[in-house]
């Protein structure tokens, strides 16, 4: 804000030893901060800005009346008033001198008090514009918390801003105090102003709560629609319009910078508007008037920290952001933490302060201007605003209470705090009376002529005096109406109860309908199964019938093959019989072969004697019974080899007898076999005759039990359409029934309804006498009065 402290920084000089003399400590200073400062203000230009920055409290007034309920505007309104109202005279008391009075050790002003020590006009042109700024900060706490605080703990909370928490933090920073000697820059109050009103106005509504009708019960909120939004827009620009003396008074003359500290205001506030009903748009489908004004707002606030110090572009972004921001703020407020501030103050004020404050060493080309200096500026502004303003609210709560009753909140603060209403509001108290069941249309609504309320109060009157001419014939009709729907009740009652006699006779008969119906058709579905059965028997029988036919083919079939058999049998009987013969033959052959064996035996048994005898002779005879020899030793060969042969000769003949004794044996068995096959063969053959006999005998019975079957088939087919036409008979006859059992029932419940509708219209007339019978109405009076 200060000129002075920029040309400090520019010249790399700490703040604070433009105001120590030589005589003094760290935090003394020969003069106080508003002489120095005012020495190079311009009067001119501080009174013309002070009465711009004034005028922003009609502004506010504006934008947060158009943002109330009807109820509350006035109370809205006047909390406005007063905050300029008592905060000048606080500030001019005491809150003056605690800001810019000499500083003790950094922490507060000491003189100044009741402008003691002002002497020229650049010294009350500062004051002025200061007081103007005090009101600011005042009445940004008014709109979080509309619409149900107690307006006697308002002006306390109004009074302890304006003379104690603005005027100490804005010494800190300000007014030469520790915070502005760590290099801290707010030029126009981003922080000082806007974020320490945004912060009490939060704390103050947490302590309150929201209103009345805010958060359904489920928690999810309720749009509560100010009352008049065309306001509100004007009150933006009257805001606007006003801030062009806020940024660019705080130069304190008209120097080269001023043009472009209200072209950063203008852009700035352009277009956090324009970011903020896009984002609007985006989120809720919807162009939100109540999001595009608080977004300027949000702009303007956001580059009052630095609109000396930016570049237009810089400008440009830093209220994009702040737009943005306003509504991202104002969702988690409401949505999140369920808090119900009114015109948005802490999102416009607190957040988008803070924004501005903490980028202005990343959007300005001023290298001295340093970061850590600035958190720690927007951090002490958050614990003194809001723990000052909670234990503020908090003692106001449990003291003289700090809400409005909930029948105060419900009438509305404008009534209940101030008695002052308007033709609106009575006209809306008048009809809700009457909504309410008050009952005497005789008192007329009053009328205030010439106001579009006392218009519509005419005509309602006129509504109420043809509404009293129609309760009037009601309640005479009413009572005709109720004791003809007595007559018609009872009249309908007696009926039904004859109609019901009958019905009950007509359900006996039909009960005997019933079970004759209900045995007849036992009946026939009997016969159904029977001819079931009887079907399921012919195709039985059918079957039996081919099956003992093909039965008796087979077995045919199976006699002839058995005779063919028993012949193959017999014939192999005989050459078995004949292969017997040969055997024996055989046996014969061999014995009379063995007998010729033993025969060669025996010669060979005598040559071999004979070569004996000739070999000794030959021997005896020397040299000439040589060849005697010789033809002994060829005798003796002879005999040893017809000995050997014999000797084989001997064991084949065995073996062949053997053969031939075991084959007589096999072909003996084999023959023994075949006999006996053979006589089993034929008594086969003898039983498949007798079972042919008897499957024929069968065949023939079971042939006439299906002729006998079909023949109970076609009884049965005979007897079933009989059945058939009876059922259809007897079904005709019971739907008769059923028909006038249903029309008895028919009309039985018609004479109920009727019965029903008697009562229903007897029940209406007691409600027509009962809703009528509270109202008042002037040809009542006239006969009251005609009686006495």
């Amino acid at each position: 804000m200060k000129k002075l402290f920029k040309k400090s920084y520019q010249l790399g000089i700490p703040f604070f030893v433009l105001l120590i003399g030589a005589n003094h400590s760290l935090f003394g200073e020969s003069e106080s901060p508003a002489h120095d400062l005012a020495k190079s203000a311009d009067p001119l230009w501080l009174i013309i800005c002070a009465a711009l920055v004034f005028f922003m409290q009609a502004g506010f007034l504006m934008l947060e009346t158009g943002l109330s309920r009807l109820k509350n505007t006035i109370n809205v309104a006047v909390k406005n008033l007063m905050d300029y109202i008592v905060g000048t005279i606080a500030f001019f008391c005491i809150g003056f001198g605690l800001m810019f009075g000499v500083s003790d050790q950094g922490w507060i002003g000491t003189n100044l008090f009741f402008l003691k020590g002002l002497t020229t006009g650049k010294d009350f042109a500062f004051f002025l514009f200061q007081v103007a700024f005090m009101g600011t900060a005042a009445t940004i706490v008014s709109g979080a918390v509309a619409e149900r605080i107690k307006f006697s703990a308002y002006l306390i909370v109004s009074i302890v801003v304006s003379l104690f928490i603005y005027p100490v933090f804005g010494h800190w920073t300000w007014g030469g105090g520790w915070i502005s000697k760590l290099g801290f820059v707010d030029f126009a109050g981003s922080t000082v102003v806007h974020s320490l009103g945004g912060w009490i106005s939060l704390a103050g509504v947490i302590v309150l709560g929201a209103r009345k009708d805010k958060f359904k019960e489920d928690g999810t909120a309720r749009k509560i629609q100010g009352h008049n939004l065309t306001f509100s827009v004007l009150g933006v620009f009257i805001l606007w319009f006003g801030w062009f003396g806020f940024n660019g008074g705080s130069a304190l003359s008209f120097t080269d910078k001023v043009p472009l500290i209200i072209l950063n205001t203008s852009l700035a506030g352009s277009v956090g508007g324009i970011l903020a009903i896009s984002v609007s748009w985006i989120l809720y489908r919807i162009a939100s008037v109540e999001e595009c004004m608080n977004g300027v707002l949000g702009g303007l606030v956001a580059v009052t920290a630095g609109c000396n110090e930016l570049e237009p572009s810089a400008a440009l972004l830093l209220g994009g952001i702040a737009g943005t921001s306003v509504v991202l703020s104002s969702w988690i407020l409401e949505k999140v933490f369920r808090l119900d501030d009114v015109v948005g103050a802490f999102p416009v004020h607190g957040v988008c302060g803070i924004l501005g404050t903490l980028l202005i060493p990343a959007l300005s080309k001023n290298n001295n201007i340093l970061i850590f200096p600035q958190i720690i500026g927007v951090l002490i502004c958050a614990l003194w605003a809001f723990g000052l303003g909670l234990i503020l609210f908090w003692i106001l709560k449990i003291s003289i209470g700090i809400r409005v009753n909930e029948e105060y909140e419900e009438k509305g603060l404008n009534i209940a705090e101030h008695g002052a209403g308007s033709s609106w509001i009575d006209l809306i108290h008048s009809l809700k009376g009457l909504s309410q069941g008050g009952g005497d249309l005789t008192r007329k609504i009053h009328v205030d002529p010439g106001t579009e309320a006392g218009a519509i109060a005419f005509l309602m009157n006129q509504y109420l005096s043809n509404l009293g001419e129609m309760i009037y014939t009601i309640k005479e009709k009413s009572g005709e109406l109720e004791n003809s729907a007595s007559e018609i009740s009872l009249a309908w009652s007696n009926m039904s109860h004859g109609i019901q006699e009958q019905a009950a006779s007509l359900e006996e008969v039909t009960a005997i309908f019933d079970s004759f119906r209900d045995s007849f058709q036992r009946i026939a579905s009997s016969a159904a199964e029977q001819k079931d059965i009887e079907q399921k028997a012919h195709r039985l029988l059918n079957e039996l019938v081919f099956g003992f036919q093909r039965f008796d083919s087979d077995l045919k079939l199976g006699s002839e093959k058995s005779e063919q058999s028993i012949q193959k049998i017999d014939r192999s009987r005989k050459e078995l019989d004949h292969l017997e013969l040969d055997i024996n033959d055989i046996g014969q052959s061999a014995k009379k072969v063995e007998g010729l064996v033993k025969l060669l035996n025996d010669i060979s048994v005598k040559l071999g004697m004979l070569s004996l005898n000739a070999s000794i002779e030959a021997a005896r005879s020397g040299s000439a019974g040589k060849g005697f020899g010789v033809v002994a030793e060829e005798i003796s060969k002879l005999a040893m080899n017809t000995q050997d042969s014999t000797k084989k000769a001997t064991e084949i003949l065995g073996e062949i007898q053997g053969a031939v004794s075991r084959g007589k044996e096999t072909v003996s068995g084999t023959v023994d076999f075949f006999k006996n096959l053979t006589d089993d063969f034929k008594d086969i053959a003898q039983t498949q005759m007798s079972i042919r006999n008897n499957s024929s005998q069968y065949s023939a019975m079971i042939q006439n039990l299906d002729h006998l079957n079909g023949s109970i088939t076609d009884h049965s087919e005979i007897i079933m359409k009989s059945m058939e036409e009876r059922s259809s008979e007897i079904s005709g006859l019971y739907e008769s029934v059923e028909l006038i059992s249903g029309a008895f029932h028919e009309i039985s419940t018609q004479s109920e309804e009727l019965t029903a509708t008697g009562d229903f219209l007897k029940q209406l007339a007691s409600i027509l006498n009962a809703l009528v019978r509270n109202f008042r109405v002037e040809k009542e009076i006239a006969q009251e009065m005609i009686a006495s």
